[in-house]
């Protein structure tokens, strides 16, 4: 086999923990517990809208 690199593939998944009142869980996509894939867009409102 040839060695060979790798520069990137795909995308990093982080995780974003912040302390909210439990009715803004009805305002954001997804679950309480749960996992969702979101675009930077939508992360940056969903962080505005928590006051984080």
């Amino acid at each position: 086999m040839r060695p060979f690199k790798i520069l990137g593939v795909g995308s990093p998944l982080v995780d974003v923990i912040c302390h909210v009142e439990e009715n803004f869980l009805e305002r954001v996509p997804g679950g309480k517990g749960g996992v969702v894939h979101l675009a930077m867009e939508e992360l940056d409102r969903i962080l505005a809208e928590s006051g984080t």
